[in-house]
């Protein structure tokens, strides 16, 4: 339950701030295959993560969440989830984080289980180089 509890924040938070840009205005209106790739190719800037620290913030401020932590625990957090942004802002742009924090919303409860697997072996290379298990 943490797990799914600590990317569904980390994507909410993120996708709250995406959806403020207004280079990501209505990211899918429908559930069409086709719609989801022109998505992807309405604006070149979609695709620089520089363009969206906001979505960043977002990501780390449901991944570290809002518990308090003692000093010994906060640090492995902090640097886990710092890896985890990094890892999915390697593997996807901006406007795809976006559309799969969409897609992942419409499963419901077990979306975030889906991405979990997805990226489970960078999520679990950013748990051994941190300490931090999730």
């Amino acid at each position: 339950m943490t797990s799914k509890l600590f990317f569904s924040l980390g994507f909410t938070f993120a996708s709250l701030a995406l959806f403020a840009n207004p280079l990501f205005a209505n990211p899918l209106d429908s559930n069409s295959q086709s719609e989801v790739a022109q998505t992807s190719n309405q604006a070149p800037n979609n695709e620089d993560w520089t363009n969206f620290p906001e979505i960043k913030d977002g990501f780390m401020q449901g991944c570290v969440g809002a518990e308090a932590l003692n000093a010994e625990q906060a640090a492995p957090k902090q640097g886990y989830c710092q890896c985890a942004f990094e890892s999915y802002s390697g593997r996807f742009s901006p406007q795809e984080f976006l559309q799969i924090n969409t897609l992942v919303s419409r499963i419901g409860e077990d979306g975030p289980l889906m991405v979990n697997l997805m990226m489970s072996p960078e999520l679990n290379s950013c748990s051994e180089k941190t300490g931090y298990q999730f």
